[in-house]
């Protein structure tokens, strides 16, 4: 995971990361941490639909509108985008050049900045698939572990060992409670199972 620190953001008391989720794009701390409630501290494309295409550059990187949350706010704590740009030795994002309006209930209309994620999809901080827990790596210790469930490239899905030790249905049941998407898969388990079972009382009374 790679993680970095800018004085522009949290006044670079605490490290952050770049995570994906999905759709979304979230700036999130490597670990917990005692002074922060959440380790999510931004959602970096707030106005982007959760139903949007993604796209990818030619490099095969891809890219997202950047509008964050953060610098909808009233009164934010700092320029995040520029923070995000400026990191040293490399900085995880970089602008595309190209712009447009999107809209959100936080701050109305803004101006948004396309960017193309610079990290390879190894450094970024794994999201579980099922309960949305991130990955936590601490300097000097080896990352968490997260195992691989689908996908490739940045589009790989991956889940927490918590989630692994527990049974399909559970792991789905905590999908859906983050997404609509896992229901119908869920609806149809329970159908197919409530049929066999009826098949097997058939079985049963004719034989």
């Amino acid at each position: 995971m790679y993680s970095f620190s800018s004085p522009h953001i949290l006044l670079g008391a605490v490290d952050v990361t770049v995570a994906r989720d999905g759709t979304k794009w979230l700036l999130v701390t490597p670990k917990g941490n005692a002074f922060l409630h959440t380790r999510e501290l931004a959602h970096l494309n707030h106005s982007t639909t959760s139903g949007a295409i993604s796209s990818s550059s030619e490099a095969n990187h891809p890219c997202f509108w950047f509008d964050s949350d953060w610098d909808r706010r009233p009164s934010p704590l700092s320029d995040l985008l520029a923070a995000l740009l400026t990191i040293e030795p490399k900085a995880p994002i970089k602008r595309t050049g190209r712009t447009r309006k999107m809209v959100a209930e936080i701050g109305g209309e803004r101006e948004a900045v396309e960017v193309e994620v610079m990290m390879d999809e190894s450094e970024l901080c794994k999201v579980c698939y099922y309960c949305g827990a991130f990955e936590s790596s601490q300097r000097g210790q080896p990352d968490e572990v997260y195992r691989k469930m689908g996908g490739d490239g940045f589009i790989s899905t991956y889940s927490c060992e918590s989630c692994m030790s527990l049974s399909f249905l559970t792991r789905n049941a905590l999908r859906s409670k983050r997404t609509d998407q896992s229901l119908p898969m869920i609806i149809r388990l329970l159908q197919m199972l409530s049929w066999s079972r009826s098949c097997y009382i058939s079985f049963m009374i004719c034989s």
